[in-house]
């Protein structure tokens, strides 16, 4: 069979892994930037604008399993060809939408074309070129996954200041998209499904979908209700009950969709930690400084998205970093490496003044990022190499939908923190009311992270000292936490008595197990 024109080129598998990945992830992640012009241009509440990224990362969460699910079953290269084809015309359809609940239809599609590339797209540019390219995939994977979406501040920040520029966004996402497309067809090879049976895993793929939207309706609810209304904890509860369900569910199926049985093993369970924490704490950290600076130095949103995008350079320095010790026997202990890095930048956070220069809080931001960038997709290699390579494609979606499910959990928890000293969690919101001319949802979007343009000058000074020592809470418990995580990982390679090995990559390519570990448990074979 005559091979595509540039299925031997790695700089052209490479990109394409680029450009399915990263326009979508970039966009969904300036979203929350462009509120305020969306909602004006339709005329929309602000509250209801915000189940745009809320509805788009819910579809990653699930669209990864339902992914993984089709590449049991779907020749490889059509399954490529056809998420790119939905990705393209979804992006037109939110080009040319006419009202919110048609971007927020196209947006959801797009989440699912994200997820679906999450598990799809690495597949190709690890297995195709061996292990001689393998740290430059891993460099590539970090940028690609984290560093490009650490740009969707600023790049949202931007569009909002252009008439109609989220259409642009969409557009120039159709472009790269049509790119992708042409250069997919002209690359990719025809693989057979990963070990193609009649068995659909439909308790997993109907799990996965339950709890991602209570969860996220739950999330969502959090906009117009207090954190204890039944709205918020009901869907909450039960959200997570679906996720203990699917695990339980999972670990007892003779041929799961989702290998939860593997993390019974150290590195599998060491990455697959360290990538979902790590997700839920940078979340909530970059949360906690959008507050800081809105609230308290009353920065417009442009400058706290400029700020908030020096995370790329963390993630760009974290490539090369990882790139360098994957194969070695110090590749895995980057996950406890990024999460002391987060527990630093966290406990920076507690220091922050009313008063402090924006280079140190920028130099925060870097800290955290390149902790994240040390932890969340390299947590997701070492549980990639703690596995039989059959099973790669099955962990990243599981590791998308917990990772998904941990930054939209615990990102508000921030919020709940910053406005909580001194003042009931409304009655901090209903202080803004006296203050703005806007009405309760707006003032509550604000505050769980969206913009509107607004910057809270004139509030009397003890409602911005209620807000920094909420701000200091909330970054204590997150350094509490994470020295708590450094524990864990330290407690699983003690009580496994794993040693750090350098991975036997060549394994990873003939579906063999590249890191080796064993079980935690006597009996868990």
């Amino acid at each position: 069979m005559k091979q595509p024109r540039f299925a031997s080129s790695y700089p052209a598998n490479a990109l394409l892994v680029i450009l399915s990945i990263s326009p979508g992830l970039l966009n969904g992640a300036a979203l929350n930037y462009v509120f305020p012009s969306i909602a004006r241009e339709f005329g929309a509440a602000p509250a209801s604008v915000f189940w745009l990224p809320t509805l788009g990362d819910a579809a990653i969460a699930f669209g990864g399993i339902v992914a993984a699910e089709l590449a049991r079953h779907v020749e490889a290269k059509r399954l490529y060809l056809a998420t790119l084809m939905v990705a393209i015309l979804s992006c037109v359809l939110a080009t040319f939408a006419f009202d919110v609940p048609m971007l927020i239809l196209t947006q959801t599609i797009r989440g699912m074309v994200a997820g679906f590339m999450l598990v799809i797209a690495l597949g190709p540019l690890i297995a195709g070129f061996g292990q001689a390219k393998l740290p430059m995939t891993t460099a590539i994977a970090i940028a690609a996954l984290f560093g490009v979406a650490s740009l969707g501040p600023i790049a949202g920040a931007f569009a909002d200041s252009i008439p109609s520029g989220w259409r642009y966004m969409f557009a120039v996402e159709m472009l790269l998209g049509l790119c992708a497309l042409w250069l997919a067809y002209n690359t990719l090879g025809e693989r057979p499904p990963q070990r193609s049976s009649n068995y659909v895993d439909w308790p997993a793929i109907v799990l996965a979908i339950a709890t991602t939207i209570l969860n996220f309706c739950g999330i969502a609810a959090f906009m117009q209700h207090r954190w204890y209304d039944p709205a918020v904890w009901v869907p909450l509860t039960l959200g997570n009950a679906g996720l203990i369900a699917l695990f339980v569910i999972e670990a007892r199926s003779p041929d799961p969709l989702l290998p939860v049985k593997e993390l019974r093993r150290a590195y599998p369970l060491i990455g697959a930690f360290a990538c979902v924490f790590a997700s839920g704490a940078y979340a909530a950290a970059q949360r906690g400084i959008a507050f800081f600076l809105t609230f308290i130095q009353a920065r417009d949103q442009l400058t706290v998205a400029a700020v908030l995008s020096f995370a790329v350079i963390g993630a760009l320095a974290a490539a090369p970093i990882y790139a360098r010790v994957v194969a070695t026997r110090w590749g895995a202990s980057m996950a406890l490496a990024g999460l002391i890095l987060l527990g630093i930048g966290s406990f920076a956070g507690t220091t922050f003044g009313a008063d402090r220069p924006l280079f140190a809080t920028v130099a925060v931001v870097l800290i955290l990022a390149l902790g994240a960038g040390l932890t969340i997709t390299p947590g997701l290699l070492t549980m990639a190499l703690g596995v039989q390579g059959h099973f790669v494609g099955r962990a990243i979606a599981l590791l998308a939908l917990l990772r998904t499910e941990a930054s939209y959990l615990t990102g508000p928890l921030a919020t709940i923190f910053a406005s909580s000293r001194g003042y009931h969690y409304l009655e901090a919101i209903c202080l803004h009311c006296s203050f703005y001319d806007l009405d309760l949802q707006s003032i509550q979007h604000i505050v769980m992270g969206g913009t509107l343009g607004v910057s809270p000058k004139g509030l009397p000074n003890e409602v911005l000292d209620a807000y920094l020592y909420g701000i200091h809470e909330g970054f204590a418990a997150l350094a509490l936490l994470t020295g708590l995580a450094i524990v864990i990982v330290v407690l699983i390679f003690w009580r496994s008595g794993v040693h750090l090995v350098a991975p036997r990559i060549s394994c990873f390519f003939s579906d063999g197990v590249a890191l080796e570990s064993p079980p935690l448990f006597s009996g868990a074979e």
